[in-house]
């Protein structure tokens, strides 16, 4: 038997088998409060994997919300996919999200998944919640929970790419294969669309705030032909997360965004 804590309340809720045979335990821990999701690698033996994470563990941290993984899979490289649900900070106050995180097989989060690791497409969402997580034969991945409404539930299923629409800098693709970026994210309000080649149409950017709101519109009337487009935010803008969209003909890209001053 091997009994390890992280901090003070410290609770698995799920199990998976590397490759190698290191055993991976997901769930969470909890410091006066404060919940995160938590990854604990063992050798075959029992012992912690010191060269997991840091001492052999692993803590995803949503944004300095509280979170609670409920389940967890690895994938057939070993990368490890732990969902459950986070309370984010949308500025004014926290709401609730399905949440995932995405460890390398060496406890270091994926920074191709998602936003540097971590994913929260369902931010804004209301009612939702992630119970278990599972993998399709073609990599995509499945979560299960319930949905909420007043005193009902119903379950609640939802599947994923797992592809370069959960990457953070995935890649917009125009007509003519120009790609863009959004840097630096966080930022202060003041951020920069960047595009590797000069673009030919012209395009439309919106941001979206967790509440589904559009709180910013904009269609640059010089934006064709230019590598680079200057945003600043409204000084009104609260720190947290927003969504930005970014489309050109029938191409579109969502970006989250992190404001913080």
């Amino acid at each position: 038997m091997v009994i390890a804590n992280k901090q003070y309340v410290d609770a698995a809720s799920s199990v998976s088998i590397l490759s190698d045979g290191r055993i991976v335990l997901g769930g969470s821990t909890n410091n006066f409060g404060d919940n995160k999701f938590a990854a604990l690698c063992l050798l075959t033996n029992g012992t912690l994997d010191s060269t997991f994470g840091t001492g052999g563990w692993s803590v995803p941290d949503f944004y300095g919300g509280n979170a609670v993984c409920n389940a967890m899979i690895v994938e057939p490289d070993d990368d490890i996919i732990m969902a459950g649900n986070a309370s984010i900070n949308a500025g004014t106050s926290y709401y609730p999200t399905v949440a995932m995180a995405k460890l390398l097989s060496n406890g270091i989060p994926d920074n191709t998944f998602g936003d540097y690791g971590l994913d929260t497409s369902f931010f804004g969402v209301a009612s939702l919640g992630c119970n278990d997580i599972a993998l399709q034969s073609d990599n995509k991945i499945i979560i299960a929970g319930a949905r909420n409404v007043g005193v009902h539930s119903s379950y609640f299923i939802a599947r994923y790419t797992n592809s370069p629409a959960l990457q953070k800098e995935s890649q917009l693709t125009f007509p003519s294969g120009i790609e863009a970026s959004v840097y630096p994210n966080p930022n202060s309000g003041d951020f920069i669309v960047s595009f590797s080649n000069p673009l030919q149409e012209p395009i439309t950017i919106t941001i979206i705030n967790l509440l589904g709101q559009v709180v910013y519109e904009d269609k640059p009337a010089s934006s064709a032909y230019q590598t680079n487009l200057a945003i600043t935010l409204s000084p009104d803008f609260t720190d947290g997360i927003y969504f930005v969209n970014i489309s050109a003909g029938e191409q579109v890209t969502t970006k989250q965004l992190i404001r913080q001053r």
